[in-house]
């Protein structure tokens, strides 16, 4: 038992990220359709900490993420359920008027449960959220090429 105890608490610490490096975070979303998409609240909490990132489906995440949202009359209500590694689980309950008010509150407490000295609680711009790009807009084309048929003469000399 003690055995399989060191081998279990070994494999959490080495796939743990290092201390520069953003924990994997394995979200899981359920919203209305005129709720944000979860990209909205994966670019808020990215700019509110830098210590967790969305975890790639080949990597263990170091945290779980559930976010449930749901459309109670002329309110939402958020619940989300964040549990790191074999911590507890941190349950928070949110509502609001607006569905795209409870995304910046709901990337605010993530953010806070996460990195509580260092994430941003100043409002998050749009601008700050817009995608960056994939890659360099492509150069311009290059000079067209003369027709067929017509050719191109060299400069005339200079008159002497």
């Amino acid at each position: 038992m003690a055995a399989w105890l060191a081998v279990t608490v070994w494999s959490a610490l080495a796939a743990a990220p290092g201390p520069t490096e953003p924990m994997p975070l394995a979200i899981t979303w359920t919203a209305p359709e005129e709720c944000p998409l979860r990209e909205r609240f994966e670019a808020e909490l990215g700019v509110r900490t830098a210590k967790a990132r969305p975890a790639t489906p080949a990597e263990t995440p170091g945290a779980t993420l559930d976010i449930r949202i749901v459309k109670a009359g002329a309110r939402y209500q958020a619940t989300s359920k964040l549990r790191v590694g074999f911590g507890g689980l941190t349950v928070r309950e949110l509502k609001g008027a607006r569905c795209d008010s409870l995304i910046g509150a709901l990337s605010l407490t993530i953010a806070l449960l996460i990195d509580p000295e260092g994430a941003r609680t100043s409002p998050v711009a749009p601008e700050e959220l817009r995608p960056e790009p994939l890659a360099p807009p492509p150069a311009s084309p290059p000079p067209a090429a003369p027709a067929p048929g017509r050719q191109e003469l060299p400069p005339a000399p200079a008159p002497v």
